[in-house]
């Protein structure tokens, strides 16, 4: 499983990524050091823009799904962040929704860079259905960059 933590930022801000994932670190640490990981733990490094997390996990899903639910945690804690996860089958959080989904979030080439955590709510970008919508819907499979900046700017509505 892998994720990526981007910093949500203020026009008038920039963020220290080292402190962020301090506090990240923080938040979570007494539930990192008190969980039994069955290959490798959780863990955080900083990259150019954002944090980035990869762990090996065998056949546990358990641990999986523990990280995403220390990921909802993060985006509770820190309201100020764009959370993605994903593992080897892609889109993990809509494979496991798969049968509650619009037709097209099914298919794992039109679902890429459109599913995010955000102040604890998935968010799933849709696709534009008409001109009118292209302007602030990205148009096939968005950059990372412009589904963050979309949940941030537009807040869709979450998947329920």
């Amino acid at each position: 499983v892998e994720y990526s933590i981007y910093p949500v930022e203020s026009d008038n801000s920039s963020i220290n990524l080292q402190n962020l994932r301090d506090e990240c670190l923080a938040h979570i640490t007494p539930y990192i050091v008190q969980y039994m990981w069955h290959k490798e733990p959780f863990s955080m490094v900083t990259r150019k823009h954002y944090l980035h997390g990869r762990m090996k996990i065998g056949d546990n899903v358990e641990d999986e799904w523990y990280v995403i639910s220390m990921l909802f945690k993060l985006t509770v804690l820190k309201s100020n962040i764009v959370v993605k996860v994903w593992d080897q089958d892609g889109e993990v959080l809509l494979i496991e929704a798969a049968d509650h989904l619009p037709k097209w979030a099914q298919d794992p080439d039109t679902a890429e860079n459109r599913v995010y955590i955000y102040q604890n709510q998935l968010h799933l970008i849709p696709i534009a259905q008409n001109p009118s919508q292209l302007t602030p819907l990205p148009v096939g499979v968005p950059s990372i960059e412009d589904g963050v900046n979309t949940v941030k700017n537009f807040l869709w509505s979450p998947v329920s």
